[in-house]
């Protein structure tokens, strides 16, 4: 029997995670599938682009790269000076205080495993879908559910560098096959003519952005994951700085790619086709052999996504556990560092929600999937938003020899842009959601969120009363230099 390290006592800094084991290219992939570009490309811009009737997608995407950019420098700046498994909890921590940093980490477990569950319902129906049109079987979404819910688990207990280069491989195929169907859609523009109108940020109000920025920003989520596996990376600085640099580039190229291609290829037709066909929209550009993997792509993407937020948790749960905020035995890890019990408990949630899908009769792709994924994404903003204020805290108590650029400038801009971002998506979180403005779902939402929150709170100050050491040591600074 594999024997566990026993969990290192509450704000030490015990041999846990496996140190040294990824580089830039291995971290990359997580965040990349966390990410889903084929998911996005081919699902939620025909849709968005349905709904909405907006065509500037291109240039929305564009901008919103850039904003997501200027939260990168402080971010990763702080993150060097404070390293954890779990970046929202210990940043918010350090930056706003105990309580803050505890309600973000629950925010950030809450919403970031109703990201992962979700994935389960859209891997269910896409997966029965697709044996179906291919054999003669017709299994139910369920079942295919399981069938991924159990291959996520299994390797959840594997070591991460095989996580890695599983991810490695399904996301470079994605890629590969987006820019496939990209240069073709761009190859072949409406009336023989292409235009570049959709990508000029100029042509984007600040009414119109509002609304595309809600959809744009959820679509990037996934980029500030490099800090997860801070405690895992080989040479922190270097790598997690090159992996969150690639993999927001990647994402921004192909979606204003993917954006750009649709709107020539489909020229003034585009909301009209995109009504019509639904996800094809995309796929259909390429017909044949293409547009064949892209089918299978579609699923694979649907799984790495669901195993890259897996590992997210993973590290969540590991975190906290160590800190005294959840259960010790929850931070306890193999000897080859992998943390064994608090990827079986996020197994368990995935399975819980599969199973309270089955017994309240919900619809496995609008209720699990898309109102899920929703939530979950809008409450991540919510904590990236908070992040940007928290680096502007920590810095002004210590600028930690950082320039005024990284500990002021960015950091100020980005917390100014993504409050307005929260505030688009608060204002059209109905839209996302896909229901009406009086549906209960949307209260239920920011009862959620703010209920959530609420219990970090409650639990920081329960600490503080009943275990004030614990709660004194809660998310350690430790430069690189001491790990």
């Amino acid at each position: 029997m594999t024997q566990l390290a026993h969990a290192a006592p509450p704000g030490t800094r015990a041999p846990g995670l496996a140190r040294g084991k990824l580089n830039a290219v291995m971290v990359s992939f997580f965040m990349i599938a966390s990410l889903g570009p084929l998911l996005v490309s081919g699902g939620t811009l025909p849709l968005s682009i349905a709904a909405t009737g907006q065509t500037l997608f291109p240039a929305a995407f564009l901008l919103t790269a850039v904003v997501l950019a200027l939260f990168v420098p402080g971010y990763l700046a702080m993150s060097r000076h404070v390293t954890n498994a779990g970046p929202f909890y210990a940043l918010i921590t350090k930056g706003l205080g105990r309580p803050a940093g505890v309600a973000g980490a629950l925010v950030a477990f809450v919403f970031y495993s109703g990201m992962q569950c979700s994935l389960y319902g859209a891997i269910g129906v896409q997966g029965a879908a697709f044996v179906a049109d291919n054999t003669t079987w017709h299994p139910s979404w369920w079942a295919c559910a399981l069938a991924a819910w159990a291959l996520v688990a299994l390797l959840g207990l594997a070591k991460v560098e095989l996580t890695g280069k599983v991810l490695g491989v399904l996301s470079v195929a994605e890629i590969l096959v987006i820019a496939g169907i990209c240069a073709f859609g761009l190859a072949h523009p409406a009336a023989g003519r292409t235009h570049l109108g959709a990508l000029n940020p100029a042509h984007l109000t600040i009414g119109s952005y509002g609304s595309l920025a809600a959809i744009c920003v959820l679509c990037f989520l996934g980029f500030e994951q490099s800090v997860v596996y801070s405690e895992e990376a080989k040479t922190p600085r270097t790598t997690l700085l090159r992996a969150t640099v690639a993999s927001l580039t990647v994402a921004a190229v192909i979606y204003v790619a993917g954006a750009l291609a649709v709107d020539v290829h489909y020229g003034s037709h585009v909301v009209a086709d995109a009504q019509s066909k639904g996800p094809a929209l995309f796929l259909a550009m390429s017909p044949g052999a293409l547009s064949d993997c892209a089918d299978v792509l579609f699923l694979t993407s649907l799984f790495a996504a669901a195993l890259a937020y897996h590992n997210t948790l993973i590290r969540y749960g590991y975190s906290l556990g160590r800190d005294g905020v959840l259960p010790s035995a929850v931070a306890a890890v193999r000897r080859s560092g992998v943390a064994r019990t608090a990827s079986l408990v996020q197994s368990a949630i995935g399975l819980a929600a599969i199973l309270a899908t089955l017994l309240f009769q919900w619809d496995p792709m609008t209720q699990l999937f898309y109102i899920a994924s929703t939530t979950g994404g809008y409450g991540i903003m919510v904590l990236l938003a908070v992040t940007s204020v928290a680096i502007l805290a920590f810095f002004a108590r210590d600028p930690h020899g950082e320039s005024a650029a990284v500990r002021i400038w960015f950091p100020g801009i980005s917390a100014l842009a993504l409050l307005g971002m929260v505030w688009a998506c608060t204002a059209n979180l109905p839209d996302l959601l896909g229901i009406s403005p009086a549906d209960p779902t949307v209260e239920r939402v920011f009862i959620l969120l703010a209920g959530t929150a609420a219990l970090g709170v409650v639990v920081a100050l329960v600490l503080k009363l009943v275990r004030p050491s614990v709660y004194a040591a809660l998310a350690p600074i430790v430069t690189e230099e001491a790990a």
